[in-house]
């Protein structure tokens, strides 16, 4: 290609530039899926993170059910719960192994924490600091028995009938 004059090949240059910026563009966006889902954050950046007020966490829990999946050597679990005013609470969990459900008692404490006790099968009585990530929350230990860190998920009303 010959230019005649330098607006002409200004033009055409800016031309062929902004076309092959959308080409790369288009090609870029076939690439990836709408469907793709974001990429996971590392350790090194870190989730915001807060922790739930006694208040917080009676909403989040009265009336509703929380929800946990896990494996325990090599076999997967599921575990839900719910929790009901007068602190009264019901579990169950199964697995290939059996199932098996038990009640207790729960309690929010004026310094943010969340208390339970189970009356058989897991660990007993528990203090844990909850953290919320949106609809995922950490049940971090702060005293008492149970695994250190639990995360689990927070399902509206009771759909396991527990």
């Amino acid at each position: 290609m010959r230019c005649t004059s330098v607006t002409w090949c200004r033009s055409v240059a800016v031309t062929l530039t902004v076309v092959a910026g959308l080409a790369t563009f288009g090609l870029a966006a076939c690439q990836s899926s709408p469907m793709t889902p974001p990429a996971t954050p590392t350790a090194s950046e870190p989730r915001p993170q807060r922790v739930m007020t006694p208040g917080e966490i009676r909403l989040m829990l009265v009336g509703n059910t929380i929800y946990q999946t896990g494996v325990e050597d090599g076999v997967p679990w599921e575990w839900v719960a719910t929790y009901e005013a007068d602190g009264s609470m019901r579990g169950r969990t199964w697995s290939r192994r059996g199932t098996w459900e038990a009640g207790g008692r729960w309690k929010t404490t004026n310094d943010n924490l969340f208390c339970r006790e189970w009356n058989r099968y897991w660990s007993k009585y528990g203090c844990y600091k909850i953290y919320s990530y949106g609809d995922v929350l950490i049940f971090k230990k702060v005293s008492g028995s149970g695994d250190n860190v639990q995360q689990a998920k927070s399902l509206a009303g009771n759909p396991y009938k527990l």
